[in-house]
């Protein structure tokens, strides 16, 4: 788009091709799922919006199911498609998913997972922020590794896979796998750890025996295949 945005007002943003799926769903809880969808096209002033919302209809059969009913009474499933198909109403160039998958039970988040690959195939264009980095490496053609605000990792999806360096961000480290130290936070079931306590908590709670580390070059190296309690 070539565009600087910051300082825009949120329905500019919109008006220029760019919209949000946001954490949390949010959806206009006392509107209807119909009203919801209307609210997605208010930008618009083609004549194309009733059949754009039987196509999210079709996307999202239980939406057409629910369409008469308040948002606010639907699963949390319900409303996330809710909430995408909302999006997908302004016809964006562009779309961001904010934690699609936060919340939701498992099953339900592999039909978000299928959701977005079928997007991804009408050829709309996805930023995803998502937690759940096994999810989103499956559909990402390229990927980034935050934290603390700051890229720690970056390439295509198939490459931050096979990078020793995710897998021991994600928990999801195996047999073989050797990793120099650098002083990130570990988010885990544990709480966030320092740099020391980490050491302490990946080699016992975490890992058990087979996960070593030498203080000198602080270096982790894992022998076995871990496993979390």
């Amino acid at each position: 788009m070539g565009e600087q945005i910051n300082g825009l007002s949120g329905h500019a943003i919109v008006r220029k091709g760019i919209t949000m799926c946001p954490e949390g769903r949010q959806v206009f809880a006392e509107m209807s799922v119909l009203e919801n969808l209307e609210m997605g096209a208010h930008p618009r002033r083609d004549s194309e919006q009733l059949s754009d919302i039987e196509q999210m209809l079709d996307l999202f059969p239980v939406l057409r199911q629910r369409a008469k009913q308040r948002a606010g009474t639907l699963s949390g499933g319900e409303q996330e498609m809710l909430a995408i198909a909302r999006a997908l109403m302004a016809r964006p160039k562009l779309c961001i998913f904010d934690e699609p998958s936060l919340g939701l039970a498992p099953k339900i988040v592999e039909e978000v997972e299928q959701i977005l690959v079928r997007i991804k195939a009408m050829g709309s264009t996805i930023v995803l922020v998502e937690q759940n980095a096994a999810m989103a490496l499956r559909l990402a053609d390229r990927a980034y590794v935050l934290e603390a605000g700051e890229v720690v990792l970056h390439g295509t999806g198939q490459e931050l896979k096979n990078d020793p360096q995710y897998r021991f961000l994600s928990w999801e480290m195996k047999a073989g796998d050797c990793l120099v130290h650098h002083p990130l936070t570990v988010h885990g079931a544990a709480g966030n750890f320092s740099p020391t306590k980490r050491r302490a908590a990946i080699s016992t709670r975490y890992f058990g025996p087979d996960v070593t580390w030498d203080p000198r070059p602080a270096t982790m190296k894992v022998t076995g295949d871990p496993q979390l309690p």
